[in-house]
């Protein structure tokens, strides 16, 4: 259905040098840091904003973080930006105090042409470690990234004690959410659990639960938009027969709450509301199309936030 959507997904561990302390949710601090740091390295001519920059489609930073519509782009012409092409996981941890030599794992994936600042990102994730975590700014080195396979193991892609690359971006694609697929298609019961918040809004409201009548409209227009801004991908038609089936589900049970999480945005020097739900829902049975297109959101996420780490959910066969 996405035969043009890829991406690369990379494990990167710092080991502090001095200890700090972060928030609970670490997504934004991480995402802060990591924009600040992208910019330093990324932004050629300085000016206060990428809009009034030449190199607007060209900058890793632009593309994503502010992620502009392409001038040729034959949608969202009155839109400001796109989807983001890059998620940031945050460590999915309550613990919050990190001490010497302890490792911090976080996740990064980039979509499709995105890659290419690979090495950007590599070197704002040194830069990251130099300027420090959390109020403490206490400083941590980065030891290792890797990269999943192709036989889905994790492998090193950068060495930075030799600051040299040991081999070449390896990327997932169609043919391994099929694998995914098969590996998953003769369970007849599925849970899918929502593990950081998610935010979908619908007519002015936020859902308040993950049932796929309510998610599979925003996934289709998600992987859609990251297929045709990053992956040189047509636009996808006649999916109404797909959200159709979607609306026609009904769960065994689900049991879904509301998450509180609030951030501070230093663009808009204010505190902002970034709660979600969380929770699980269990189904008997999932049309294959419908299956497909939850692993696809499995690995990009849904909702809002989703640089931050939000909206990330697991799929999980249960036994009758």
């Amino acid at each position: 259905m996405f035969e043009n959507l890829y991406f690369a997904k990379y494990r990167i561990t710092f080991y502090p040098e001095e200890s700090f302390t972060l928030p609970e949710y670490k997504g934004s601090m991480l995402r802060g840091s990591l924009g600040h740091a992208l910019k330093k390295i990324a932004c050629a001519l300085k000016k206060n904003t990428c809009i009034q920059c030449p190199l607007i489609e060209k900058c890793a930073y632009s593309i994503c973080f502010e992620t502009p519509i392409p001038k040729n782009s034959e949608i969202m012409k009155n839109d400001n930006r796109a989807p983001h092409p890059y998620i940031l996981e945050p460590p999915f941890e309550s613990k919050q105090q990190y001490e010497i030599g302890e490792p911090f794992v976080c996740t990064l994936t980039l979509v499709g042409k995105a890659h290419e600042f690979l090495p950007h990102f590599i070197c704002t994730l040194m830069v990251m470690g130099e300027q420090g975590f959390g109020k403490d700014r206490g400083k941590a080195k980065l030891i290792t990234v890797e990269q999943i396979g192709r036989n889905g193991n994790w492998e090193i892609i950068f060495d930075p004690e030799k600051n040299e690359y040991t081999g070449k971006p390896h990327f997932l694609t169609e043919k391994d959410i099929r694998e995914k697929y098969n590996q998953l298609k003769n369970y007849s019961t599925y849970k899918i659990t929502y593990l950081t918040p998610t935010r979908i809004k619908i007519k002015d409201k936020f859902a308040s639960d993950g049932e796929i009548k309510t998610i599979i409209v925003h996934l289709i227009r998600r992987l859609t938009l990251l297929q045709y801004f990053f992956c040189e991908g047509e636009i996808k038609k006649n999916l109404s027969q797909v959200i159709e089936i979607a609306r026609n589900q009904l769960p065994l049970s689900s049991n879904f709450y509301w998450k509180k999480w609030l951030r501070y945005s230093s663009r808009q020097k204010t505190k902002l509301s970034m709660g979600g739900f969380v929770g699980e829902v269990i189904y008997k049975e999932l049309p294959a199309e419908l299956l497909e297109l939850l692993i696809w959101g499995e690995n990009l996420h849904i909702g809002k936030g989703t640089v931050f780490g939000m909206g990330k959910y697991e799929i999980q066969p249960l036994k009758d």
